[in-house]
């Protein structure tokens, strides 16, 4: 890589990058969390997560023809095997319903993000279109349905993987492995997209707000990441307070996205009870001797079982309004490609003016 690109990369990082992608008023955090693996057939609670850092992508004018340039819209670098999830739970939670995709498939139904549109299920399977029997099982599905495509505050505002209808979900994970990419699987290759989408809704009439929800409310845990084929160190992280609120806040030290690689986050210490509200100093320059890296298209795997169920909306689909008010948009890839990103394009519009229009003008 060229000292030019990694200037590049380095202005990037120290000038461009945020933790919350915001929105018309919404916002979303990705969280990074270990990779759980599957124990004694045992679901796993809640696992913990640090916020991490994305692109507006209006910086990088050489991302792919193909991306969308809208407000609203960013790009993550990423590596194998890192566990994630989302948190919606910065937004005022009586007024918001969130519909996530994976690629081009909503997680909690399976069926591609067409629309988008609030849809409710609560006579009739949407795939075959004949009634239900006992709580939403279509018998030629196989299985129960969710009585909607979307999140409510009735479920807490975030999700860590795959909708199963036992009460969990599958964990999100990244990998090259295209076998496993679940999105391909269901809706085919061809419908995919290196993106996550998140579409938010506000009720026709305002509710008021209650106190949201945090993954952090009744312990604390201590966990410390070795990099990519390290280990997560915890305290109490087997500690469980319930099945669905979680139990920790982290501390994540030494964080390398590619093993062998220069890019490093240290010191980063999110010691508040809410996620979305972390402080932290973070280093992630790249040096002068970095290295080829991946380039293939990054999958979204499902992983271990975590105990997470996606509740009915106490409100109903007639109390939302018609037409989304957000649409946040997070495009990933690895850092393989980021870097020919940045090669290509550049970065610009890093730099704003603080005083606005009186930039320059006498002041004082």
């Amino acid at each position: 890589m060229s000292k030019r690109a990694i200037t590049y990369v380095n202005r990037l990082i120290e000038e461009g990058y945020v933790y919350t992608m915001e929105h018309a008023g919404f916002s979303a955090s990705l969280m990074k969390a270990p990779k759980l693996s599957n124990r004694d057939g045992r679901p796993h609670s809640l696992p913990p997560g640090q916020q991490m850092p994305v692109i507006p992508i209006g910086c990088l004018p050489g991302c792919p023809e193909g991306w969308s340039r809208d407000p609203g819209t960013y790009v993550c670098p990423i590596d194998t095997d890192w566990g994630i999830w989302f948190d919606f739970t910065m937004n005022d939670a009586l007024n918001t319903a969130v519909i996530p995709s994976v690629k081009g498939m909503n997680p909690i139904t399976g069926r591609p993000l067409t629309g988008p549109y609030l849809e409710s299920y609560i006579e009739k399977c949407p795939v075959h279109d004949e009634p239900f029997s006992h709580d939403r099982l279509c018998e030629k599905c196989g299985f129960r349905w969710p009585a909607q495509n979307y999140l409510t505050h009735e479920s807490t505002l975030w999700l860590d993987g795959f909708r199963q209808p036992d009460g969990t979900v599958r964990q999100f994970f990244f990998t090259e492995d295209d076998k496993k990419d679940i999105a391909s699987l269901v809706i085919g290759k061809e419908s995919t997209m290196p993106a996550f989408g998140f579409v938010f809704y506000e009720p026709k009439e305002k509710r008021r707000e209650i106190i949201r929800s945090s993954r952090n409310d009744m312990f604390n845990c201590v966990l410390n990441y070795k990099g990519i084929g390290g280990s997560w160190t915890q305290d109490t992280y087997e500690m469980e307070s319930s099945d669905e609120v979680h139990t920790s806040y982290c501390v994540d030290t030494n964080y390398t996205p590619s093993a062998g690689g220069d890019v490093t986050l240290s010191s980063v210490s999110c010691g508040s009870t809410s996620s979305s509200s972390c402080s932290s100093d973070r280093d992630m320059r790249i040096g002068s001797n970095a290295r080829s890296f991946r380039s293939k298209t990054a999958s979204v795997g499902a992983g271990a079982e975590i105990r997470q169920t996606i509740k009915s909306d106490g409100l109903g689909l007639d109390g939302w309004k018609n037409e989304a008010s957000s649409i946040i948009r997070l495009y990933f890839c690895f850092e393989g490609q980021f870097r020919q990103i940045v090669a290509d394009g550049g970065v610009s519009g890093i730099q704003t003016k603080s005083s606005g229009f009186l930039d320059g003008l006498p002041v004082g």
